[in-house]
């Protein structure tokens, strides 16, 4: 599939999302300078994207690193690739990244899937 088809999908899935969901920011610790024993982090930056909020299932977390008290959300699209270093942000509430996950079928990033815990 060309670029612009997956961009165009993108877009797409990205204004499907915007509809019906919230706005949530992906917090990035600040880079470390100074020496590895005591390190000074710079500011940390903040990443805007999309957000549906829901469960795991049963299924959904059984054999893996997710609790029954994770949430789950279901990201757009974001100039950064979320990891578990993250925390996120939704409503003014700050949540620890488990796991993310990229939704790329065809090799493009469509959605992220993301287990998150306060």
């Amino acid at each position: 599939m060309m670029s612009e088809d997956w961009d165009a999908i993108t877009a797409e899935v990205g204004d499907a999302l915007a509809e019906v969901g919230q706005s949530a920011h992906i917090r990035r610790k600040g880079t470390a300078t100074g020496p590895a024993y005591a390190p000074v982090y710079g500011p940390d930056t903040l990443h805007s994207f999309t957000a549906i909020v829901g469960d795991w299932t049963a299924r959904d977390r059984d054999g893996t690193s997710i609790a029954a008290t994770d949430i789950k959300i279901t990201a757009s699209v974001m100039d950064i690739s979320p990891t578990a270093a993250d925390t996120v942000v939704i409503a003014g509430v700050e949540y620890e990244i488990v796991t993310a996950m990229p939704l790329q079928p065809g090799g493009e990033v469509l959605l992220w899937e993301i287990a998150a815990r306060r």
